[in-house]
């Protein structure tokens, strides 16, 4: 297995911390895109266990794709957000 030690990553939820008073410390993604009013429409993560354990990997993938999804739309919102001190 290769490691790609050379990719570029933005943590979305880390970048944003202090630059809203700490408004989104402890939250997760789904938490973060409520409160920003971005919709989600899969399952909490904790509720992939119940899948897995049911063998319903179809729901996986739907959560995994949309959480893809979701974090563009969150990191398109940051990017197009004024900061102000």
């Amino acid at each position: 297995m290769r490691l790609l030690l050379d990719s570029f990553t933005i943590d979305t939820i880390q970048a944003q911390l202090p630059a809203n008073n700490f408004y989104f410390k402890g939250l997760g993604l789904r938490d973060c895109v409520q409160r920003l009013g971005i919709k989600s429409v899969t399952c909490p993560s904790s509720e992939i266990i119940i899948h897995y354990k049911a063998g319903d990997y179809a729901k996986i993938v739907e959560h995994v794709t949309e959480d893809v999804h979701i974090t563009e739309k969150l990191f398109n919102y940051l990017a197009q957000a004024v900061y102000t001190q």
